[in-house]
């Protein structure tokens, strides 16, 4: 298994959506944590960085503690801590939540002198 490097520093968690405990309820009753990968979700990821026009695409599930990818495109990494991830502020939107081009991001980082 390959992981995020957490020695990354400098992100601010999104906090928790109001229905968290009920997500993960609903996360866990489909019982597709861990699982072997499926020609199906490596697809979709292949198609969206395909007409995305992106060199990476993930299909990620939202855990309590990390971000698991099913399926993965241009990162050799299958999960991430979820204080790192985009996820954790696209669950909180109820609209579509675009980042167009993560190595300018301005969401998750903390202010300059915050460690």
């Amino acid at each position: 298994m390959t992981v995020f490097d957490r020695t990354r520093r400098g992100y601010t968690p999104a906090p928790e959506p109001p229905d968290e405990p009920e997500r993960l309820r609903a996360l866990q009753s489909l019982a597709i944590l861990d699982t072997d990968p499926e020609e199906a979700y490596d697809d979709l990821a292949e198609l969206a960085s395909f007409i995305c026009g992106v060199p990476m695409a993930l299909v990620s599930l939202l855990d309590s503690d990390r971000q698991w990818f099913k399926a993965h495109r241009g990162l050799d990494a299958t999960e991430t801590p979820r204080d790192v991830a985009f996820c954790g502020y696209t669950i909180l939107q109820d609209d579509l939540f675009v980042v167009p081009d993560a190595t300018k991001d301005t969401v998750r980082r903390k202010p300059s002198g915050h460690r």
